[in-house]
């Protein structure tokens, strides 16, 4: 019997192929659909890309790929710009991580964060998460150097030996915030700030 679909044609149609996020069933790529268009498609229909308003706190797990205990659990649904996962639960949005805790530990404390362990922002590990507060965040990130602080914020015109700079210089009483806010290009606010530590404070 003649074969219908040679190898190749099989590998073509394949690319053009995903599994839905939501129901697990295979679905084509449209005519229409542009090839980013494509690419950012996680779900089969609307129905399934609605289906997420819908979800109950426990359906948190059926988007997560649960690999041994001490490994990272990646997220596979939607993520974020920063790589968090996220999800619809009873009409309001949530990230995966915190649903993971909840589901597994309990409530969170009001205003406090849950942070990673692996500094993954896809992982859903419960192993891999615990509570801190935004400072507790901040520090972290600082220290794997995954913060925009300081002069990693693209933003910035000062560097973080300047701001060592500012700050003997005035201790020195031989320089004003006004005149150092000259030498250095920013107003006599930024200085102010500086020298009290409300802006830099990781220097």
């Amino acid at each position: 019997m003649q074969e219908i679909f040679s190898p190749n044609s099989i590998a073509v149609i394949k690319s053009g192929m995903k599994k839905c996020n939501m129901c697990g069933k295979e679905f084509f790529k449209p005519p229409h659909c542009g090839n980013q268009r494509w690419d950012d498609r996680k779900y089969c229909s609307l129905k399934c890309y609605y289906q997420l308003s819908k979800n109950k706190p426990e359906d948190v797990w059926k988007q997560i790929n649960r690999k041994s205990e001490d490994e990272c659990w990646e997220w596979i649904g939607k993520s974020l710009s920063k790589g968090y996962g996220h999800l619809r639960i009873n009409n309001k949005d949530c990230y995966s991580h915190r649903m993971v805790y909840i589901e597994t530990y309990g409530s969170i404390p009001e205003g406090l964060c849950i942070l990673h362990t692996c500094n993954n922002p896809k992982c859903c590990n419960p192993k891999h998460l615990y509570v801190g507060t935004h400072a507790d965040n901040m520090e972290q990130m600082s220290k794997d150097g995954r913060s925009n602080m300081g002069e990693k914020h693209p933003n910035s015109r000062l560097s973080n030996q300047i701001i060592i700079k500012i700050r003997f210089l005035y201790s020195t009483g031989k320089y004003s915030q006004k005149c150092l806010g000259k030498m250095v290009g920013v107003s006599q606010g930024q200085i102010s700030r500086i020298i009290k530590k409300d802006g830099w404070k990781h220097i």
